[in-house]
């Protein structure tokens, strides 16, 4: 028998997100990020006087963990975020619309980095600086419609059908007449 692979919604991506927003963006700051796997991160989050919180970061989703992982793989990206984003407080944690992607944001003494997660095709694992060019990615893809390098301009994907958070009445009337039972 062999373990099924579960993806994430977009409705359960929006979960997460308030959830992890609600418990690290009231004066939480990165202390240390350590290389899990070569797709999974883990960034040691500090506070003044809140306990530490360790929050996962991986091709596959995002949580906050009880288990400090022993740190295996010590890659560019590893090193590239220790650089820009350790001492950066968190500023904001958002869901691009109902898309299985999730951006941290990071104030730093001169401005913001853009951690950006994609939970889809393989994931991927993204920083950009304030005006979203590449300062490092997990896996670099040069496709039709996006390329994800370094020095690139981060472009979000196509979207793929109705975002079901913009979602009106309006807009399910016109599914009525498809094949779909609304």
């Amino acid at each position: 028998m062999h373990a099924m692979s579960m993806e994430l919604s977009g409705i359960e991506m929006r979960y997460l997100v308030n959830e992890i927003k609600k418990k690290v963006c009231n004066g939480y700051y990165v202390s240390n990020v350590y290389g899990i796997t070569n797709d999974s991160i883990q960034l040691k989050l500090h506070h003044p006087t809140e306990p530490d919180i360790l929050l996962m970061i991986s091709a596959k989703g995002i949580w906050i963990s009880k288990l400090k992982f022993d740190s295996i793989e010590q890659g560019e990206l590893v090193n590239v975020l220790r650089n820009k984003i350790t001492r950066a407080k968190i500023d904001d944690v958002e869901q691009f619309g109902s898309e299985r992607i999730v951006i941290l944001k990071f104030a730093i003494d001169d401005g913001i980095r853009n951690l950006i997660a994609e939970f889809f095709a393989g994931g991927n694992i993204i920083l950009c600086d304030e005006s979203m060019k590449i300062l490092t990615v997990l896996n670099p893809i040069a496709v039709r419609h996006r390329v994800l390098k370094v020095g690139a301009t981060y472009a979000y994907p196509p979207k793929s059908g109705m975002d079901v958070f913009e979602l009106k009445a309006e807009d399910m009337m016109g599914l009525r007449s498809s094949d779909l039972d609304v």
